[in-house]
């Protein structure tokens, strides 16, 4: 029978627990990988947010889940803005409205009056409910260990001077532009086109010091509506540029994207790109395992 030195032993069993023991230090010590949703509004970066919060555990899809008198105002004010906004556009589509129809309109109002009083299990998916991120929203949660922290911010104009507050030690950024957005204007500002300013919006921040060594995911979203309205509004009369044909999905999909990369300065610059419907859990499921796919495999070379 073969034996081995108790000393071997000994000395292999004391490296093995120092070995063990660096590793768990610096597991403890392990920063959050910290990944940034930007984006104008009305994107649907939130929309992105929810989703990646909805593939965590349940601890933590419980802490980030809104209370349902939250999510039925943010219907009702859905409503109003989505009225609001219809009759306010009504006289550009040359639609007028009789004090009959005015009458009509109030009455559709009054029909959610009663919002609060609706249960929450009627929807199909909080994550189908718009609400408008003010300020800064963050949450933290775990992958394999690894501790991850999400911050999303409100995409709008008047919200943007608060986001160098979150620049800090940025691992990712999660880009979303609506690639549904190159016929509609800002709804702060009707007078920008919101395709201008989420193109700009992107440059400033790809380019950004801020952001030299920290990888883009640039989402591309909103592709189911995208899709229907190229066969309705062509994209050559809003994007002069365009020569290509107005009714396909390549060619016009292929313009924007080109129109967004042609922005980075930086040759070497990691800017990975995915379109997407924030609304499709399982597409933006895949979408985000390759994101941490990457992340984690940069943790532990770093380990």
């Amino acid at each position: 029978m073969c034996t081995r030195n108790k000393k071997d032993i000994t000395t292999e069993y004391l490296n093995s627990k120092k070995i063990d023991r660096e590793l768990k230090q610096e597991s403890t010590t392990l920063q959050p990988l910290k990944l940034l949703l930007l984006g104008s509004g009305e994107c649907g970066k939130s929309t992105i947010f929810k989703q990646i919060i909805s593939f965590q555990d349940e601890a933590t899809k419980k802490e980030y889940t809104p209370p349902s008198d939250y999510v039925i105002k943010n219907i009702f004010l859905n409503i109003l803005t989505a009225t609001s906004t219809f009759v306010r556009v009504a006289p550009s589509y040359n639609i007028e409205f009789s004090e009959e129809e005015n009458e009509k309109i109030q009455s559709v109002l009054n029909v959610f009056s009663d919002l609060e009083n609706l249960d929450q299990t009627v929807f199909t998916s909080l994550n189908e409910v718009r609400v408008k991120t003010t300020g800064i929203v963050e949450a933290d949660f775990k992958i394999e260990a690894v501790p991850f922290k999400l911050v999303d911010v409100g995409g709008q104009k008047n919200q943007r001077r608060k986001w160098i507050h979150c620049f800090q030690d940025i691992t990712s950024v999660l880009f979303v532009t609506s690639i549904n957005d190159y016929d509609t204007l800002l709804e702060e500002d009707n007078s920008t086109s919101r395709f201008t300013d989420s193109l700009e919006l992107f440059r400033e921040m790809v380019n950004s010091n801020w952001f030299t060594k920290s990888p883009f995911v640039l989402f591309f979203n909103k592709v189911d509506l995208f899709k229907e309205k190229i066969k309705r509004i062509p994209i050559s009369q809003h994007l002069k540029d365009f020569s290509g044909n107005d009714h396909s999905y390549e060619e016009t999909s292929q313009f924007i994207k080109n129109k967004f990369y042609t922005t980075i300065k930086n040759s070497n610059k990691i800017v990975y790109h995915h379109f997407t419907c924030a609304l499709d859990s399982r597409a933006i499921e895949v979408v985000f395992n390759s994101i941490q796919h990457s992340l984690l495999m940069n943790v532990a070379e770093i380990l």
